[in-house]
């Protein structure tokens, strides 16, 4: 990716919604897909309705906020910013 200008930029693996789940990481920003959710069905979550395995969902969130990423983009609803995820994970200890 670095050949169209993004010199900060990777794909990497992060599974958890499925096994084969991608994320694209440009600078701060990351592209997850699936692994995050955003929508208000009477409760919160970010996760979606299906994972194959929700504990790799999480860790992938966890790996993620550390490496500095600030905003996530979706598959499905808004941005979300990082410190939603971090109090979420912080919460479910």
């Amino acid at each position: 990716m670095g050949k169209y200008g993004y010199k900060e930029s990777w794909i990497m693996c992060t599974p958890g919604h499925s096994e084969c789940s991608l994320s694209v990481v440009i600078g701060k920003e990351a592209v997850v897909g699936d692994l995050m959710y955003n929508r208000f069905f009477g409760f919160m979550r970010n996760y979606a309705s299906y994972n194959n395995d929700l504990d790799k969902v999480f860790l992938q969130w966890d790996v993620l906020t550390k490496m500095g990423i600030m905003n996530f983009h979706p598959g499905h609803g808004t941005v979300i910013e990082a410190n939603k995820i971090k109090d979420y994970l912080q919460n479910l200890k």
